[in-house]
């Protein structure tokens, strides 16, 4: 059921949503001056639009757990709690993760808590296969920091709070406020880099380490083929052989084409990862020894 307050008429879109996707309520037709986070001072020769901003000295970083077990099918909004207990907005680093071998990912955002510490957060499954969480495991962490304070160095609070802004404004210095601002924006890049980096050792598990190659091998290159609409079970998936001339990091490879690979006069160069690359044929069969040690006996 939607309860509507009118206040006057007009012709506008109206967009019904679960309270578990967005509990705050909603002005129909609010300008940007009527926005919480703004404050507007006015005069007879003046008319100032503020941004209605307190500081915030909490820094602390806070897990996520689900709240029950679930089954994740999809976007699927799930319930959670904060561990220690937490009431607020937090911010989350999102990112790629599994679970039970099925790929889902987390969006990056702003979710809030009530007074039990307990919130939904949304979970994106990126395939249609279906997953289970179980109660209590972690699902992701949060810092208790916004987009606004990376920006300014304060966090946006409501209205009833415009009334401190010029007291708190006048009772820290613009030192002071850059020093905060720096040190919220280290504290928010390095809780990123961490998160990142836990992905990239959590992908990096279940994967092996690329070849190796040297300047001077020959490898093969695998070949675009073009899409004709005939089968393609017989066509080979590789050409070669191609030279190595250069290692470049990121396992990249500079090559040039051999006198078996050359069309023309004119030399080919180019840059290929080591994923697209393989060792060329190696035409020295180790039986060869063996058969010629049975021939001399």
């Amino acid at each position: 059921m939607c309860k509507l307050k009118l206040d006057g008429g007009a012709y506008t879109e109206l967009l019904l949503v679960p309270d578990d996707a967005m509990k705050m309520p909603l002005m129909i037709g609010q300008t940007y001056t009527e926005q919480p986070h703004i404050l507007i001072h006015k005069t007879c020769e003046r008319f100032d639009i503020l941004l209605n901003l307190t500081n915030v000295v909490t820094n602390n970083k806070i897990s996520l757990q689900f709240l029950e077990s679930v089954i994740v099918s999809g976007l699927t909004i799930v319930k959670v709690y904060t561990n220690p207990k937490f009431t607020g907005v937090l911010f989350v680093e999102g990112g790629l993760r599994t679970k039970n071998g099925v790929h889902h990912y987390i969006p990056t955002g702003i979710y809030e808590f009530n007074e039990l510490g307990e919130g939904t957060i949304i979970i994106n499954g990126l395939n249609s296969k279906t997953f289970s969480v179980v109660k209590d495991d972690l699902v992701a962490r949060g810092i208790n920091r916004t987009p606004a304070e990376a920006l300014f160095g304060v966090r946006p609070k409501g209205v009833s709070d415009s009334k401190l802004i010029v007291a708190i404004d006048e009772g820290v210095t613009t030192n002071n406020k850059e020093s905060d601002l720096t040190t919220i924006r280290e504290e928010i890049s390095s809780f990123v880099a961490s998160s990142q980096q836990q992905q990239k050792e959590r992908y990096d598990k279940t994967r092996s380490k690329p070849v190796q190659f040297n300047e001077g091998d020959l490898v093969r290159v695998e070949r675009q083929v073009p899409a004709t609409g005939n089968s393609k079970k017989l066509v080979p998936k590789y050409q070669g052989p191609y030279k190595i001339t250069k290692v470049y990091a990121h396992d990249r490879y500079q090559i040039e084409d051999t006198p078996l690979t050359r069309k023309g006069n004119k030399k080919y160069s180019t840059v290929v990862a080591v994923d697209k690359l393989k060792p060329w044929l190696n035409f020295s069969r180790p039986n060869d020894n063996i058969l010629s040690e049975e021939e001399s006996d």
